[in-house]
């Protein structure tokens, strides 16, 4: 990276200073830039350069979990990947050392550093172990099932071995428990009894290879201590964090089960017809099997597929309707709140379950893709508390909503709001696409503005009128530099329009001009003039002196090929698109 590079990546930092509190990551698709740091005040932090990510997040909107944050950015080939850490007091160091970094927590990183694998790293710069292969991140007692060679130990934070590694497997199973093999493949549940230092003293809870029982690893104890146990004839047996079943007589024979939430674990039995029931921390049955889609329990409140509507509605603990089924699309509770499609703009429910995305578990977030859809959000009463028309949903933190508008991956724009209060942040690049959005910000927050976006038909190539108040709004936007008025007829609107004097960047395709006024040269701001798929027969003069102009697109109208070599001797520096 050159030092030009990062000066500009020091200075585009430089807001970061003084980081506090639940800050938002919004991640950046369509613009130069990688994203922003957005606090809980509503007030942009600091923008990361084009191309650079936080490391760890994939989503669109994330809380930041840990300070300093990883962030990397993939070279172009065969350039490699770069990595930087960003300091909540605004420090941005790079980390050419880095080949390969993963978070792991508690400041620490699984990394690859000057070709050397296996190296556990403290964000301060130092190594703490080498030789390593991590296998998860750190839980909540600070260790980590960590191998040398072909076994497995305990590690802790400080890169210490708090169980040597001599076993074949070790998998955290959370609330201190752990499921372990031993060279001679027999399998165990242990529990950290006590630790002092590097020594830890161990109870075992139940020997899994004498009594053949199973434990599904990826469903380890549910917050209020509840462990599902696969007895030798696939019976459910429920276990507490001391190692008692509870409810042995009351064992339920099953094909899956997702793990205890709340108190309560969804299961599929053995029966031909594969539905999913309720049972309680004793194995009760609190809701026969009935479901075909029944996802666990959040807030009181489980997701589940009405078998005869094909709707999704919200069980309560005791397997009752508390939300009616009549959603087309839903995801499962957080904060106190869960996702739905306006049930109002869809008479049928069409697709799979699966299609529609409600299955997969991912409370927090909802999206059909590529379709700006009708949204809502209900509290556990089933009150709607927010809606609004936007293509993805996110719940990153609790109180705060935040919807991705944009009609396509080249035209950005984040929102985030504030229920409580009502207070919202746009991403700097916001494109507005809808005119009603504009009745809800302040003028001088629109600085683009594409009405093209949603009008872009290509197998019809209509054209629209213009709102009837866009005059009127339109002379408001002061700060507007982007306009995109693709596929309207703007002929009468040209004085409103040459009145925008900021205007950068002027899209006019296919709106039937039939002439161009000579006062667009009062355009002096303008970089960016697209003329492209109208009946344009000649040009104004005062075009050819517009030479500010960077790009003109002239493509596909009825103009003499003579003027071509004109406009490239009166606009030498211009791009001049024509074919």
């Amino acid at each position: 990276m050159t030092n030009l590079h990062y000066l500009f990546l020091s200075f585009s930092l430089l807001c970061c200073l003084g980081l506090r509190g639940q800050d938002i990551y919004v991640r950046s698709y369509a613009s130069e830039s990688g994203g922003w740091i957005v606090t809980q005040e509503g007030k942009t932090r600091c923008e990361l350069p084009g191309k650079w990510r936080v490391s760890g997040h994939d989503a669109s909107m994330a809380p930041v979990e840990e300070w300093p944050m990883l962030l990397w950015k993939r070279g172009d080939s065969p350039a490699p990947t770069e990595y930087a850490l960003l300091h909540e007091d605004g420090r941005w160091e790079q980390q050419p050392q880095l080949d390969w970094a993963r978070e792991m927590g508690h400041h620490l990183l699984f990394a690859i550093i000057d070709g050397e694998r296996g190296v556990l790293w403290h964000k301060e710069g130092r190594v703490v172990s080498r030789d390593l292969k991590l296998l998860t991140k750190f839980d909540e007692g600070g260790l980590i099932a960590a191998g040398r060679g072909d076994y497995q130990g305990l590690m802790d934070t400080l890169g210490q071995f708090c169980l040597s590694p001599h076993y074949r497997s070790i998998v955290s199973l959370g609330k201190n428990c752990y499921a372990v093999e031993d060279t001679l493949q027999q399998s165990y549940l242990l529990r950290v009894k006590s630790r002092d230092g590097e020594i830890l003293r161990w109870d075992t809870l139940a020997d899994l290879t004498a009594n053949e029982w199973s434990i599904n690893t990826s469903r380890p104890f549910s917050e209020d201590g509840y462990l599902q146990v696969q007895g030798k004839d696939k019976e459910l047996l429920i276990m507490d964090t001391r190692g008692q079943l509870l409810g042995q007589n009351t064992a339920v024979e099953y094909r899956r089960s997702r793990g205890y939430s709340e108190g309560r674990a969804i299961v599929g039995t053995l029966g031909a017809d594969r539905k999913l029931g309720i049972v309680n921390e004793q194995g009760e049955w609190i809701c026969e099997p009935q479901y075909d889609h029944l996802l666990d329990y959040e807030d009181g409140r489980a997701l589940a597929q009405d078998t005869l509507t094909g709707q999704f509605g919200y069980l309560d603990r005791g397997g009752q309707w508390a939300i009616a089924a009549r959603y087309c699309e839903a995801n499962s509770f957080r904060y106190g709140l869960a996702i739905v499609n306006d049930p109002k703009t869809l008479e049928v429910c069409n697709g799979s379950a699966r299609e529609r995305g409600a299955i997969v578990h991912q409370p927090g977030r909802l999206n059909y893709p590529m379709i700006v859809r009708n949204y809502q959000l209900l509290d556990t009463s089933g009150q709607v508390v927010w809606q609004d028309s936007c293509r993805e949903v996110w719940l990153p933190v609790s109180g705060v909503v935040g919807c991705n508008y944009n009609e396509g991956t080249l035209i950005p724009a984040y929102r985030l709001e504030w229920l409580a209060t009502g207070k919202y942040w746009l991403s700097p690049d916001f494109v507005f696409t809808r005119w009603g959005q504009l009745a809800e910000v302040a003028s001088e927050e629109v600085v683009r503005l594409n009405l093209g976006a949603r009008r872009r038909q290509i197998f019809q190539q209509q054209v629209y009128a213009l709102p009837e108040d866009f005059a009127e709004r339109l002379s408001t936007l002061g700060a507007l530099e982007d306009l995109n008025l693709d596929y309207h007829v703007i002929a009468g609107a040209w004085t409103t329009i040459i009145d925008r004097k900021n205007l950068r960047k002027l899209n006019l395709h296919h709106c039937q001009l039939m002439e161009l006024p000579k006062d667009v040269k009062e355009l002096e701001q303008l970089e960016e003039l697209d003329l492209s798929e109208n009946e344009l027969t000649e040009l104004p003069r005062s075009l050819f002196r517009m030479k500010h102009l960077r790009i003109l697109n002239i493509t596909d109208n009825p103009l003499p090929p003579a003027i071509i070599p004109r406009l490239r001797k009166a606009l030498p520096d211009t791009e001049i698109v024509y074919k």
